[in-house]
């Protein structure tokens, strides 16, 4: 076999000085070429399944004694209590230690968590629940509740949705806001007090840009930056300077040029555009930050914050992520929900329990996200890492192996 003397022509390709050795040269262009192309499949195929196997989260929601993450590939997954189905996964077991994907969900934008069940917001406006529907929450027209997603009736322009204890509401593209479930205090905001099956428009809103659901009362933040709430009042949670329940909403008093909104159990807060945060409603374990556990019938400021841009509320306790990427806590401490060392001491009387002004959550130094359980808390940093604090009742909360509860922030491995 004669080997073929080869040189470069002006355009930088490889020919042959005998014509008659052009078709072993050819050839052995030929393999080189496939060489080169076969090392590029490969490649490429390893970058597309690495980005198929590792998404990054783009938001958080916590629940009862559950939590839910929106990856940025459109699945979700969940972790904690499984009661009533509330991860999703179709099934009833438990499944400590683990995060699971919730069933049939590939194009999410929004989570939101109840007491026993979650909900999600999907790209084409519909809107997605499962778990317990012992008052409707699930909003699909029966009280079954759903080990796997079942759809919303009558919702197509969905933009953002939230979960109180057992009712929901979701906000579309035009402002308007629908809510269903439980609504023996007027929390759903069409005026009655009869548990609805599916979505009612609440009246009175026509221009809304965000909104939150507390244990049974909802708040609405407008595009002209004022707050509406309605539902429970016995705290004084609606911010109108009474006690008395709406069954429609109505105006915060002295609330103005409001950023963003977030409710607890019977209280709700507000970020000013300044960056200071205010509260009102219940205050026995210092929720509200004011440095007191008096009651707040309006919003009154939470104290040490000023580059506040979100706010969420728990049970009773409430969290701020702050502009710097730091997290400030206050409210009832028991389980180390706050996300640092100074407890209760349970055998102090019960008005003297929680911290009454917001500090510093330790190791947080680039949260993007914080959300706020029943008695735990959590915050995604860097869209990557989750870390969550607090209660860890029967390992459902982490899934990592810790005790019953953490004031340290410990890693979620969110994604297998």
């Amino acid at each position: 076999m004669s080997l073929c003397v080869s040189k470069h022509d002006s355009w930088g390709r490889v020919v042959c000085l005998k014509l008659k050795q052009h078709r072993m040269c050819k050839g052995l262009q030929l393999i080189a070429l496939a060489t080169i192309l076969a090392g590029l499949v490969v490649l490429m195929s390893f970058s597309f399944v690495h980005s198929a196997e590792s998404p990054t989260v783009l938001s958080l929601a916590a629940g009862g004694r559950h939590t839910c993450a929106v990856l940025s590939n459109g699945t979700i997954r969940c972790w904690g209590n499984n009661s009533d189905g509330r991860l999703g996964n179709g099934k009833l077991a438990e499944d400590y230690g683990r995060t699971v994907q919730v069933a049939n969900i590939s194009a999410a934008r929004q989570i939101a968590v109840g007491l026993n069940f979650s909900c999600a917001g999907l790209a084409d406006g519909t809107v997605r629940c499962w778990g317990g529907n012992q008052y409707g929450q699930l909003g699909n027209g029966t009280t079954n509740k759903a080990i796997m997603p079942v759809t919303v009736i009558d919702l197509h322009s969905a933009t953002a949705v939230t979960a109180g204890f057992f009712h929901a509401c979701a906000l579309s593209n035009a402002g308007s806001i629908a809510c269903w479930g439980r609504n023996d205090h007027g929390q759903l905001g069409d005026g009655t007090q009869i548990d609805s099956l599916i979505p009612v428009p609440v009246k009175g809103v026509t221009a809304a840009m965000a909104l939150s659901a507390g244990l049974s009362h909802t708040c609405a933040l407008l595009k002209t930056g004022i707050v509406r709430c309605w539902g429970s009042n016995q705290w004084g949670e609606l911010g109108n300077g009474t006690k008395i329940d709406a069954l429609v909403p109505v105006d915060v008093v002295g609330l103005q040029s409001v950023a963003a909104i977030g409710t607890g159990n019977n209280f709700s807060c507000a970020v000013i555009t300044s960056g200071r945060v205010k509260c009102w409603g219940d205050n026995r374990q210092g929720q509200l930050g004011n440095g007191t556990s008096k009651e707040a019938l309006v919003p009154e400021e939470a104290k040490g914050i000023s580059s506040a841009i979100k706010v969420d509320g728990g049970s009773l306790h409430a969290c701020a992520l702050l502009r710097q990427g730091t997290v400030n806590c206050w409210g009832f401490n028991q389980t180390g929900q706050l996300g640092y060392s100074t407890r209760d001491d349970t055998t102090r009387p019960v008005h003297e329990q929680g911290i009454f002004v917001p500090d510093e959550v330790i190791g947080l130094r680039s949260a993007r996200e914080v959300t706020t359980g029943l008695m735990h808390s959590c915050a995604l940093e860097d869209r990557t890492t989750v870390k969550c604090w607090g209660g860890n009742t029967n390992g459902g909360y982490f899934t990592a192996m810790v005790g019953t509860s953490t004031t340290m922030p410990i890693d979620i491995k969110v994604v297998p």
